[in-house]
């Protein structure tokens, strides 16, 4: 399940009335490929790199961390108790109306679990940005945004005790599951000339946590503030609340995304063993052959969707369908090829030139002739085109097939010596600071070495 050839060389065989390969077929020789190949790096092709310092620099936006740090947050930020004589026992935020009446933000709560009451759910897991009709009984503990003589007056007035040896810690704030991120207003933004008050933030269920103006390094007070262009937002929530507003892309640029992607927005670490389980679930499956691999992993993301480990639009969002398009159109062109004799006469062709010199001669030159199309096509095309060639060869010379198709496999993968074989060399390219010449150069040697070890110990694995 690695990459596509596997299936598609498994499948293949399948086709053509053969035993498919299990789930670790592909283990030994995988498993010798990345020892070797790792240690051939390490210590030989990485010494041939040019040492290039970047000519440029890719400018991005600011962590969510640093943005804690520049926007001064730490001293913004209060926890606050519910005391048991507490006016706001019993009360939502909306009856207090803390935002408007002081200019204070509740941006978490955390329930006590003293407390037992029908409406809330109770756990030591904060509640981000919470809704309006949140209530609050006493030992809750809150954490407010604003300026510290409105936080103490937020307090004297409904009772809360600031708790001052309990300070507010970038991890407490910005979490894998919210945090903040910054928010631009464009030219002709509905939003402009207008208050936060009027905008009503919360029906987007982010909090504004300040407005800084071009050429105004400080925070501008969001009470009654009207917004104009150029304003730089910083809003508080969830992050799929927050990067949902990419939506309302005539109003405004959120920035930051991938920052805080890299920070470990979005991620689910609670459900984590519960993924891991099902993925060992789907191998196990796979590898005792009581469930066919393709069946196993629907199997496997439905469960993962059950769970709540990935949502529906993030499955349906996962799916590259150009991957699965091109997968689709080549798989009748590869049938073509066999329909119509043309596998057939390049077999003919391979065994006729190369067979008088033994199955590992033309195990040799699939190797070859795969790993050389897939510098130009990509490792789907380039094993659909060329694995009924190899079944077509192993025919013709009277023999069991699995070593030429594990071969195709494997060579269609070696896209090395180009930046244009993978997708993958052209992500690294320009990070790398890469050119052309150094695919080439590392690639070809990888590709040799590569070579060399599939014709020692795929015979053995499996004989011909």
């Amino acid at each position: 399940m690695g990459t596509p050839p596997n299936l598609i060389v498994s499948e293949a065989l399948a086709d053509a009335g053969y035993a498919p390969f299990t789930f670790f077929s592909f283990t030994p020789i995988g498993l010798a490929l990345g020892i070797v190949g790792i240690i051939f790096l390490i210590t030989v092709l990485y010494r041939l790199l040019p040492d290039r310092s970047q000519e440029s620099s890719i400018q991005t936006a600011p962590t969510p961390t640093e943005l804690f740090d520049l926007y001064n947050l730490q001293n913004a930020l209060y926890r606050v108790k519910v005391n048991q004589d507490s006016p706001a026992n019993h009360q939502t935020l909306e009856q207090m109306n803390i935002r408007r009446e002081y200019t204070v933000n509740i941006v978490s709560i955390v329930h006590s679990s003293n407390n037992n009451h029908s409406r809330r759910e109770h756990s030591i897991h904060p509640i981000f940005n919470p809704r309006p009709d949140a209530e609050l009984l006493y030992d809750d503990v809150l954490v407010l945004q604003g300026d510290n003589q409105a936080v103490k007056n937020v307090c004297d007035r409904w009772g809360f005790t600031i708790l001052d040896d309990e300070k507010v810690k970038t991890s407490d704030f910005i979490t894998p599951q919210a945090g903040i991120a910054e928010m631009l207003l464009r030219p002709r933004s509905t939003f402009l000339d207008k208050t936060l008050t009027e905008l009503e933030f919360k029906q987007y269920h982010v909090t504004v946590l300040g407005v800084r103006r071009a050429g105004n390094d400080e925070f501008i007070s969001t009470r009654d503030v009207r917004l104009k262009f150029g304003d730089m937002l910083l809003i508080y929530g969830r992050w799929g609340d927050i990067f949902a507003l990419k939506q309302r892309r005539r109003d405004l640029v959120v920035m930051g995304e991938p920052e805080a992607e890299r920070f470990g927005a979005f991620q689910r670490r609670s459900h984590a063993p519960i993924t891991l389980a099902i993925m060992f679930g789907m191998i196990v499956l796979t590898a005792l052959n009581i469930l066919p691999l393709v069946t196993a992993s629907m199997v496997a993301v439905l469960a993962l969707i059950l769970t709540r480990c990935v949502t529906m639009e993030e499955a349906y969002g996962s799916l590259d369908m150009k991957s699965i398009m091109l997968i689709a159109c080549m798989i009748p062109f590869g049938v073509a090829l066999e329909k119509v004799g043309i596998a057939e006469s390049i077999a003919v062709w391979g065994t006729t030139t190369l067979g008088e010199f033994g199955p590992l001669a033309v195990m040799a030159g699939l190797f070859i002739l795969t790993s050389v199309f897939t510098q130009l096509l990509s490792n789907t095309v380039t094993s659909v085109l060329v694995a009924p060639i190899a079944i077509a060869s192993a025919q013709q010379l009277g023999i069991d097939p699995h070593a030429f198709l594990m071969t195709v496999g494997i060579a269609a993968t070696m896209a090395f010596a180009t930046p244009i074989g993978t997708p993958v060399n052209m992500l690294v390219m320009s990070p790398g600071n890469y050119r052309f010449t150094d695919y080439t150069r590392i690639g070809v040697m990888l590709i040799i070495m590569s070579f060399i070890i599939c014709m020692i110990l795929l015979p053995i694995l499996f004989p011909f």
